[in-house]
């Protein structure tokens, strides 16, 4: 009887069955999984026992046994599992050091309880040796991509936003992963700085740093991508357009570089 609810839970939004197959799933060996409530450690030991390190989450962010500092540093890639809560919540202060410290890369919803994927932060480059102009006096800054990337893995971007006056209308920052003509294989969506500072808030003359990670399907066709980027009005879904130097594809998107996928 104690272990009826983990064998056929009644309410299927507190079904953890499918949550946990996803982990298992996209899973690497040394992920780990940080959820806020002892009990969804029971359902990871009785559906996926000894899988991944499970922690609490801590009182303490930065210092300390088990820091969210000490768990990423221990850990590239960290599942947060979420209950009735959205890690886009601004006001939670665990949302705001995820987004100073990591990049989110995959999140979805199984009834009452979010799934997110975060990954360590890569320290921004001393130097940048790409930039791109745009409309609206807003320019880019980016690195080369990885030439070569297998695909299941997570594909991590840093972009250096500016802006010499008010961005208006535009609200929404979006990588894409794609083929010419083709829908993206992989992407990330999201308000610049996953909304914690909107573009109609940006500080003149200062640039912000926006970091992007791309979780790959891992049934993704082996192939050249080309990774691209640009900013959009999610009420419109009208884009900037790139100015200089000229894309690799739409006039609207920055063309960062050439990725081959490997199986």
């Amino acid at each position: 009887a104690t272990l009826a609810p983990f064998a056929q839970p009644a309410d299927v939004n507190e079904d953890y069955r499918p949550l946990v197959r996803q982990v298992q799933l996209l899973a690497k060996p040394d992920d780990a999984v940080l959820a806020p409530y002892v009990w969804q450690a029971g359902y990871f030991a009785s559906y996926a026992p000894g899988t991944l390190k499970f922690y609490r989450e801590p009182e303490n962010f930065n210092s300390g046994t088990d820091s969210l500092a000490e768990i990423f540093a221990a850990h590239p890639r960290v599942w947060v599992v979420n209950y009735l809560a959205d890690v886009h919540a601004r006001e939670v202060p665990l949302n705001a050091w995820l987004n100073r410290n990591a990049a989110l890369a995959f999140e979805r919803w199984y009834g009452n309880t979010q799934l997110a994927l975060f990954v360590r932060a890569e320290p921004a480059p001393q130097s940048w040796p790409e930039q791109a102009l745009l409309e609206q006096n807003v320019s880019v800054k980016y690195t080369t991509p990885p030439a070569s990337i297998q695909r299941g893995a997570v594909l991590y971007l840093n972009l250096l936003w500016g802006t010499n006056g008010t961005v208006t209308g535009f609200d929404r920052v979006f990588v894409h992963l794609s083929f010419l003509d083709a829908p993206p294989g992989a992407q990330s969506d999201h308000e610049l700085a996953d909304g914690f500072l909107p573009l109609n808030q940006w500080p003149l003359q200062h640039a912000v740093l926006d970091r992007h990670a791309l979780l790959l399907p891992a049934d993704l066709t082996p192939g050249q991508y080309l990774l691209l980027a640009g900013i959009y009005d999610s009420q419109t879904n009208a884009r900037l357009k790139l100015l200089a130097p000229s894309g690799c594809a739409a006039a609207t998107t920055v063309c960062i570089g050439r990725v081959t996928v490997t199986p």
